[in-house]
């Protein structure tokens, strides 16, 4: 069983190899309410789960996701728009490209139900696919994003969708980044000691990233805005 890679906001981040010290289900049970309902929040946190009581109002937390069949990266992070993000838990999900097609969608959804049930994000942000020339390598992202969509959504968590070259102009100012180039940043934002590997990884944390920052303005923009509206209403 994987077991995700964390590290709890107190730790040195060094320690980013390691495993924590605690017990995640193997599957978690998910289904509908009596009126038919999915209801992802009641169903899926358990005892290891965690609460949203401890976080200061204005905190984010979200869940990035770089879409793969193969691997999957993930990573969690809390901050607010325009300070340093603070890391929360990063990973990797791999299924075997020797197991049918149905199982290894099983196994992700079942990994990512896993990941949103113990850290309760916010949001959850995932790579928007595009074209690409290698059209078996887009089919099994697009496969994997639809997947992380679908946990998100069961779990009733707002989800939204970034292309490669937003992430890397909200990481790095350019839209033209190269990995190395994302991986340097996101260890610098998130005041790392221990660049995250692999790549997946680096570029699920920047996904998260990228949602806190533009996701909460955003939200910001959108909340004076209602704000401007009703006191036009009153007058």
């Amino acid at each position: 069983m994987l077991t995700p890679r964390v590290i709890p906001t107190q730790c040195n981040p060094q320690h980013l190899g390691t495993q924590p010290q605690v017990t995640v289900p193997t599957r978690v049970a998910v289904g509908p309410d009596p009126r038919g309902h999915y209801s992802g929040r009641t169903n899926v946190r358990g005892p290891v789960g965690p609460t949203r009581l401890g976080r200061r109002s204005e905190t984010v937390r979200v869940l990035g996701v770089d879409p793969g069949l193969t691997r999957c990266g993930v990573g969690v992070v809390e901050g607010t728009p325009g300070r340093p993000c603070t890391l929360v838990a990063v990973g990797v999900i791999r299924t075997d490209p020797d197991v049918p097609l149905p199982d290894r969608l099983l196994r992700l959804d079942t990994k990512l139900t896993e990941y949103i049930a113990r850290f309760a994000p916010d949001a959850v942000a995932v790579e928007r696919v595009f074209s690409q020339h290698n059209v078996a390598s887009v089919i099994g992202t697009a496969q994997a994003s639809g997947v992380a969509i679908l946990a998100g959504a069961r779990a009733d968590v707002a989800v939204h969708t970034y292309t490669p070259s937003e992430v890397k102009a909200a990481i790095t100012g350019s839209g033209t980044a190269d990995k190395k180039q994302m991986t340097s940043m996101v260890t610098r934002l998130l005041r790392l000691e221990v660049a995250p590997k692999p790549a997946d990884a680096a570029d699920a944390l920047a996904l998260a990233i990228c949602h806190v920052w533009r996701g909460g303005t955003q939200a910001r923009i959108a909340a004076a805005r209602t704000r401007v509206e009703e006191k036009g209403t009153r007058t």
